[in-house]
């Protein structure tokens, strides 16, 4: 429990984006745990080895790159026209899908209202007493 802890915290350590008391538990915790140290100094590796990348250079005339590579595209096309339903000639689907989804819907809720266990009566907690042990 207390490596999965760790190894969830480890990022962070390592960026130094913990606090101090917990910055100091993480130190503790990897001095006394082999394994857990072990994870940290990969994470430690891994990160020196990201800050070694090289970063690209940008070419000096990108935006004429860029536009000379815009005005030489072809036009695009005009999109085609969007199929919003299911229709048969003369006949759209979308009203009846929705009358069948109301009537399942209030099918559900009626039988899951008339099955389910319902509320408790809030204006009488005695009922729920049997009378022979009532006062």
């Amino acid at each position: 429990m207390i490596c999965a802890i760790f190894r969830n915290m480890v990022d962070l350590y390592v960026e130094d984006r913990l606090a101090g008391f917990q910055a100091r538990w993480m130190e503790q915790h990897a001095a006394a745990c082999p394994a857990c140290a072990a994870e940290l100094a990969a994470w430690k590796q891994l990160l020196a080895e990201l800050r070694d990348i090289p970063v690209p250079q940008v070419p000096p005339n990108l935006k004429e790159i860029l536009r000379g590579a815009l005005a030489s595209e072809p036009e695009a096309p005009e999109p085609a026209e969007e199929i919003t339903g299911y229709a048969l000639p003369g006949r759209s689907w979308e009203p009846s899908m929705a009358l069948a989804a109301g009537l399942l819907a209030l099918a559900l809720s009626s039988s899951i209202s008339a099955i389910g266990p319902g509320i408790p009566s809030q204006g009488y907690p005695d009922e729920t007493v049997p009378y022979a042990q009532r006062g």
